[in-house]
Formats: structure tokens, C-alpha cells, sequence
């Protein structure tokens, strides 16, 4: 299904959508520029290459928060934070991936990690990451024939 579409809960205050409804979250109407003001020019053209790469995988909606910005396809999948010389991006993946870019990996359950990396420049979206991003998207999205069933029930 479509980002967006009539199955998300709409919050009435600040508009973002969600799977479940009164999902609890931090309301506000904010912008992608002053996120991305911190950056130096080769991490903003990592921002947007990774946003290009993001979208050559299906539908996205790009939402910037506080002090974030989130992607979502049926499902929020990443996040990248901003910094002067790189963005921090995270990714849920459905599998543990081992690279020695990954800061950080958080495992929420089966079929669920989080996998923390930096960006400096569009020559680090090498084709590993947009691997992972493919299967970002993929377990984020209803279009899923590799991941097992049993795995995708709990994320419906």
C-alpha cells in the first residue's frame, strides 16, 4: 500500500500518519532546510543521493521532525540525524548485517535491527548500502516475498 493512504491514523493536531492509532508521538509542523543548514556541502548531496536512492525503491514520505527526519513507506524504516561534516542514518533491516560502517546495532526482535552508519559524501552510497536500503524498504512495505511469513504477520 502507498504511503499515506486511508489504512494510516492521521494525527488531527499535526497531521503525521501512523499504523496505529493515537500513536504516541511529539507533534509539530517542521521543515527539511533548517535540518539540513548544519550540513557542509558533501553531506547535503549525501542527504539528497540517499533520498534519491530511497525512492528509486518504491514510495517514500520524507518527514522532518525536531531534530530528525524519518522515512516511511507503509511503515517508518530509517531516520538520518544532521551534522556539519555527515548525516547519521539508521535503517531496519530484516537481518543482522556485519560491515565495520555500522556505529551501532540494535535488535527490536526477530527480523528487526537497526543498523546505525555515517554518510560524508555521495561516493559512500556504494552499492552495500543501497542493498540495505533496498531491504529497508522492503521489510517497511506490504510487498515483502523475502521476508518469512511468520516474521511478516507481526508487522502487519
Amino acid at each position: 500500500m502507498a504511503p499515506g493512504r486511508s489504512t494510516h491514523w492521521k494525527c488531527p493536531k499535526c497531521g503525521d500518519r501512523f499504523l496505529a492509532v493515537n500513536r504516541r508521538h511529539s507533534c509539530g509542523k517542521f521543515k527539511l532546510e533548517p535540518l539540513l543548514a548544519v550540513c557542509d556541502p558533501g553531506a547535503a548531496a549525501a542527504f539528497r543521493k540517499l533520498v534519491s536512492v530511497l525512492r528509486e525503491n518504491g514510495p517514500i514520505r520524507v518527514i522532518p521532525k525536531k531534530s530528525m527526519i524519518i522515512f516511511q513507506a507503509t511503515r517508518r524504516f530509517g531516520a538520518v540525524t544532521t551534522g556539519k561534516a555527515r548525516i547519521r542514518c539508521s535503517l531496519m533491516l530484516p537481518r543482522l548485517v556485519p560491515d565495520p560502517r555500522f556505529e551501532r546495532i540494535h535488535t527490536f526482535g526477530p527480523g528487526r535491527h537497526e543498523h546505525v552508519f555515517g554518510l560524508r559524501t555521495e561516493a559512500d552510497l556504494d552499492a552495500s548500502v543501497v542493498e540495505w536500503i533496498r531491504d529497508a524498504y522492503r521489510l517497511a512495505s506490504d510487498a515483502r516475498p523475502d521476508i518469512p511469513p511468520a516474521i511478516a504477520r507481526r508487522y502487519r
